[in-house]
């Protein structure tokens, strides 16, 4: 987890690792990869979940999710934050159980 004292997990954030948490995943909050940082980290699935703002670059990040990849095995999913709704939940965790599937 990075340790800095500025950054505070968003609300989305928080509410997705609920949800998922609350299908009875492990997830961690900002976790660091190598000179990259991802929002929301499934270690057992190896799969990363951004949410994307405003700010967010797409040719950048495909840049950056390509590294997350090829270095640590990490899929990115990216969820713009202004889809993140309770309506979105099930959607979510139905993807996430897909994933889980997968990995059996």
């Amino acid at each position: 987890m990075r340790d800095d004292p500025f950054k505070q997990n968003t609300a989305n954030q928080l509410r997705i690792k609920s949800w998922i948490e609350d299908i009875g995943i492990g997830v961690i909050l900002e976790e660091d990869f190598g000179k990259y940082v991802v929002d929301i980290y499934i270690p057992d699935l190896l799969l990363g979940i951004e949410i994307d703002g405003p700010y967010h670059l797409k040719k950048r990040d495909q840049v950056r999710d390509e590294y997350l990849k090829d270095s640590f095995g990490i899929d990115i999913w990216r969820i713009p934050d202004k889809d993140i709704r309770v309506s979105y939940r099930d959607e979510l965790t139905g993807l996430i159980m897909d994933r889980v599937k997968e990995m059996e």
